[in-house]
């Protein structure tokens, strides 16, 4: 069993402006330096993002969720209980580094979704960064301690056939000690595990 405050970051590392609502299912935020765009929508009650860079798609549309022991949350499909955007500007000193200051600056959405029948509920978090954009799921309670989660259906949607550097591991357990491989997305299984960070090599940036 997971406990409920576990969450996810997810991170892409680009070049990524304020934060709007287009229409009543879709929300876009953009880095301060408004090159990359994040758009957070429903689709038929799926929860879908994607990302550009400078106009240009970086990640198309791709479904998001959780598979829950619980609820049908991401099953049956889940609507927006709220949607809160914000903006975030502060330094931090790191222990050791090139830098004796890091600048933590960026834009944010953060959108609470509930299940169609209301027993449910969980929170995103999108970020957008002038050098690249996060997100992650965290997961509201509502009166539990624990819940099981079953799978994580993130997907990422490429445009083209890229080329990224893939570090495959053989389990779960091991050294994390191996060459990251150049690879095409074609020459992925879906079988095969790879370790964290997945490296995407795209027309002018990662």
């Amino acid at each position: 069993m997971k406990k409920v405050y576990y969450a996810f970051w997810l991170i892409f590392i680009l070049g990524l402006s304020a934060c709007s609502a287009s229409r009543k299912n879709s929300w876009t935020i953009s880095s301060p330096d408004t090159r990359v765009t994040l758009t957070f929508t429903l689709d038929d009650g799926n929860p879908v993002y994607s990302i550009s860079y400078d106009g240009k798609p970086v990640v198309l549309p791709s479904r998001l969720g959780v598979a829950f022991s619980d609820t049908a949350l991401f099953t049956d499909g889940v609507e927006v209980a709220s949607a809160d955007t914000g903006e975030y500007n502060n330094t931090w000193t790191p222990v050791y580094g090139n830098k004796s200051k890091i600048t933590d600056h960026y834009r944010s959405l953060v959108v609470k979704l509930k299940d169609r029948s209301g027993k449910g509920a969980m929170g995103m978090e999108f970020r957008t960064y002038d050098e690249g954009a996060a997100f992650r799921y965290y997961f509201l309670s509502e009166g539990k301690n624990e819940t099981g989660i079953l799978a994580e259906k993130t997907e990422f949607a490429f445009p083209e056939d890229e080329q990224c550097f893939a570090l495959k591991k053989g389990g779960f357990v091991d050294s994390y000690e191996h060459y990251y491989e150049p690879v095409r997305f074609r020459d992925l299984k879906k079988q095969d595990l790879i370790g964290c960070p997945l490296l995407v090599k795209q027309k002018g940036h990662w």
